[in-house]
């Protein structure tokens, strides 16, 4: 049986910073929280602080998904006065294959999905939307994603149960590429499955696309992986 393939999206670095208009992208609001879900690639444990894979934050506001020099991979969210959090530690076994993760808050909780798991949850009174973009792979500042390869990013203004992020796992992995399985988002944009980085990544739901703030497309590469996956 041929093996199925995925292209994508790495190389990133500092100096490459792909992001919607600011403001733009998944808000979420103060009347029901948020959620995100990144399908990704981890190419090797992180070593580095700072190592953003999704992020709308702007002080304790907003959200983001990042990972540090413990191996850790930590959703953040935060309602104005303060940000919670819940991470995620990667293990040697996790790294060559494709994951997903999720982060989402309501009004009184924030949980941390991955790989079809429910990682555990901490404590989050309201939540507050950032006014910033939505950026991928880094936010031009620090050190930027470079223990990933990203293969999509999806999100809304309200959150995930642990079953709807199931059932996004189980089409993602069927489909090779982030698919939500019926479950509504309100943006979503995807790595292309060809070896030709585009300048523009459309809003697959939404209206808000992904443009260099920094860079170019001839920073990243897209790369064709087999499908092995973290579940």
């Amino acid at each position: 049986m041929r093996a199925a393939y995925s292209y994508a999206l790495g190389g990133w670095d500092t100096s490459t910073y792909l992001a919607t208009a600011n403001p733009g992208g998944i808000a979420g609001g103060a009347a029901a929280g948020v959620s995100v879900v990144v399908a990704f690639r981890l190419n090797a444990l992180p070593v580095a602080n700072f190592q953003y894979l999704a992020d709308r934050r702007a002080g304790n506001s907003g959200w983001m998904l990042r990972a540090d020099s413990s191996s850790g991979l930590t959703f953040f969210a935060g309602n104005g006065a303060g940000l919670a959090t819940k991470t995620k530690f990667f293990a040697a076994g996790d790294v060559g294959k494709f994951h997903v993760v999720a982060g989402t808050a309501n009004l009184t909780t924030m949980n941390l999905f991955y790989d079809r798991s429910d990682i555990g949850s901490s404590a989050l009174v309201g939540y507050a939307a950032a006014s910033a973009r939505t950026s991928v792979g880094s936010n031009g500042l620090s050190n930027a994603g470079a223990a990933y390869e990203i293969l999509g990013l999806a999100g809304r203004n309200s959150p995930l149960t642990l079953a709807d992020y199931q059932t996004i796992c189980d089409a993602t992995k069927l489909a090779g590429v982030l698919a939500l399985g019926g479950i509504t988002m309100e943006h979503s944009w995807s790595a292309l499955q060809s070896p030709n980085v585009p300048s523009t990544f459309s809003d697959g739901i939404g209206s808000d696309a992904l443009t260099f703030v920094n860079g170019s497309a001839a920073n990243l590469t897209s790369v064709r992986y087999p499908r092995l996956w973290g579940f």
